[in-house]
């Protein structure tokens, strides 16, 4: 698939604001390559890039069955693997209106889940934003009703969460052991113009609202597709779990009854765009700059170093799933002619690179996918994903992860 630059754009700010401490210094333990030190409150986890589940493995796709293969979908635009094997994909563009629909964990579809409208439990197309707790209940935001539809596992609405904090241009949710589900939101009168996390009950109401303590970066919404950047979302055992763009790792909260934070890093070094990527990519910023400045009010210049970390997501075994960057791969489709009053598309692909960590901090190891993937959503061993054809087609594929994960 050959990407236009306000999506590669929005999938680099489609994240919010990091949790990070400053760190003092401490005692250090060692062993191996690996190294362990106390800095003030903070225990420090340095590790080789090689996990629990050893070297580097790839994600295996498994057969489809006829129902997948003929199974069309026009736009999804939310995936959501389920505690049983299943897995929700949220159709923005379906057929008979916007539809989250369910499929078996063999990618038999099972049923249509609400209907779009404005009825309880009913939904916009813009309602892509799926999370799934432990125990198999489902939440779909509905920014644009300002609200969040609560389903049992199978499908019953429970209720509705209605507030100011649920906008349409926010996608984060973190559904907890209780019930109740924390969403991405504004600062809600904290004076913060960083995103927040609201707490809901499962009946609606407001619990608390949680932001990092400390902002590292700019928490300006444009300041531009290469600077820095922070995500951050909630456990379902309530700890925060945060990502710092130009590290590998993640940092802990302290768990509950301790007031020790865990910094998890991971040896990596950062990978270098290739010179003819830049080159598209500057021309496709250059376009928008000039012809759809709505996209790309300022002209940003396409640095020769990627950034570590793409994004941040926990599944419903809590586990973290960091997706960080690699080296680009080259489309086969190879560099379309130039179409009028279009911008100059980018040609190179980013890898599905992921690294997977316990709640605890520990590093478990990393896993890949196929670079056609667009979404993807893991649960127990099984990775559920849309991928795209040459066509830009999408169709929906199981894989296994490999043994140990």
């Amino acid at each position: 698939m050959l990407i236009s630059w306000p999506d590669r754009f929005r999938q680099l700010i489609a994240v919010s604001v990091l949790l990070l401490t400053v760190f003092r210094g401490g005692s250090a333990q060692s062993r191996g390559r690996q190294t362990r030190v106390i800095r003030g409150d903070t225990i420090v986890a340095h590790l080789p890039n090689v996990g629990r589940w050893g070297p580097p493995r790839v994600a295996t796709p498994l057969p489809q069955s006829a129902q997948q293969l003929a199974q069309e979908f026009g736009n999804v635009t939310g995936l959501a693997a389920l505690p049983n094997g299943g897995v929700l994909a949220f159709d923005a563009g379906g057929q008979s209106g916007p539809s989250l629909l369910e499929f078996d964990s063999a990618g038999r579809f099972v049923k249509t889940i609400g209907r779009e409208g404005a009825g309880p439990g009913e939904y916009t197309h813009r309602a892509g934003d799926i999370a799934v707790a432990g125990n198999g209940q489902i939440f779909l935001r509905d920014g644009v009703h300002g609200r969040i539809n609560h389903y049992d596992r199978d499908g019953r609405l429970l209720g509705t969460i209605t507030s100011s904090a649920i906008l349409p241009i926010f996608k984060g949710m973190s559904p907890q052991e209780d019930g109740s589900v924390f969403v991405l939101s504004p600062g809600l009168g904290t004076g913060e113009d960083a995103p927040t996390m609201s707490h809901f009950s499962p009946s609606g109401a407001l619990i608390e609202v949680r932001s990092p303590p400390v902002q590292p970066y700019s928490t300006v919404i444009y300041g531009g597709p290469f600077l820095p950047f922070s995500a951050w979302t909630i456990l379902q055992n309530g700890r925060t779990v945060s990502v710092r763009s130009d590290r590998a790792g993640i940092l802990l909260s302290p768990a509950h009854g301790s007031h020790t934070f865990r910094l998890t890093e991971i040896e990596s070094q950062a990978e270098r765009f290739f010179p003819a990527e830049r080159a598209e990519m500057q021309a496709q910023i250059d376009w928008y700059v000039k012809y759809d400045p709505r996209d790309m009010p300022i002209r940003t210049v396409v640095p020769s170093v990627k950034q570590f970390i793409i994004s941040l997501a926990v599944d419903v075994n809590n586990r973290i799933w960091v997706r960080r960057t690699g080296v680009s791969i080259k489309s086969a489709e190879g560099i379309p002619l130039p179409k009028p009053n279009e911008p100059p598309l980018v040609t190179y692909k980013e890898p599905w690179i992921f690294d997977g960590f316990t709640a605890e901090g520990d590093f478990l190891g990393e896993v890949r996918f196929p670079s056609n993937i667009v979404r993807v959503s893991i649960a127990n061993d099984i990775a559920w994903a849309i991928v795209t054809n040459v066509n830009d087609e999408q169709s929906l594929v199981r894989f296994r992860l490999p043994a140990g994960q």
